[in-house]
């Protein structure tokens, strides 16, 4: 954890052509630092003129950055090492910790193409990007934004992380079709059409399968309905 403060001068001052360490004197250029904080590279503005409130700042970083210092060192890979180590532990399903393995798979190589190994690397505007790679449908993406959640629950629990980034990204809308009752109109259809049935069926009670269509009157939709052929 490195940080240096310094001002960056714009074109006009005086110190533009200067070395760093000796441009620091007192112009209106605004404070900028740079240096690796949480386990990933930063250059950014301070936005402010005042030396004293970005020597500040800086300090509250750092100061963060001790107490979760922990949490530059865990890599992604040791960190989903535990995970599955601990849902195996818990017995869970197969199927369940198949899902999860899926996800690390999957958060795995999206940060092996980014050059992103440490866990702190993947904030809330990089984890954002990574759900936006994923082709799932609506219902199973927002499933496996639960198993990301899960994940830095697991992470922030053991203070491997600040925050639980994940918490704050959004499960996608999932639009959700009601089966609605059948109507008289599609009833009387129904049990018109039984009487073309099978004999077999029939066969069986002579009220056998209109018996058995009634209850779909206020259980499913009449295209949901699958009529066995002779």
């Amino acid at each position: 954890m490195t940080l240096t403060l310094y001002r960056r001068h714009k074109r006009t001052c005086p110190n533009f052509a200067k070395a760093r360490r000796e441009a620091q004197k007192k112009c209106n250029c605004k404070f900028w630092v740079d240096g690796v904080i949480g386990g990933r590279e930063v250059r950014l503005s301070l936005g402010t003129r005042d030396s004293k409130k970005a020597n500040e700042k800086v300090h509250e970083w750092e100061s963060k950055e001790r107490i979760v210092e922990r949490g530059a060192a865990v890599t992604l890979a040791d960190a989903w090492t535990s995970l599955i180590a601990d849902l195996e532990a818990r017995k869970l399903s197969h199927q369940t910790v198949r899902k999860y393995k899926l996800l690390e798979r999957q958060m795995k190589a999206y940060g092996e193409e980014r050059g992103l190994k440490m866990l702190a690397q993947f904030d809330l505007d990089v984890l954002s990007k990574f759900r936006a790679t994923w082709k799932d449908g609506p219902r199973t993406a927002g499933k496996k934004l639960e198993r990301l959640r899960a994940f830095f629950h697991f992470a922030h629990d053991r203070q491997w992380v600040e925050s639980n980034p994940a918490a704050r990204i959004k499960l996608p809308k999932v639009s959700i079709r009601p089966t609605m009752p059948l109507t008289h109109d599609e009833m009387v259809k129904i049990l018109t059409a039984s009487d073309t049935c099978s004999s077999k069926l029939r066969s069986q009670s002579p009220s056998s399968t209109r018996s058995v269509l009634r209850p779909l009157s206020c259980s499913c939709a009449i295209r949901e309905c699958v009529f066995p052929m002779p």
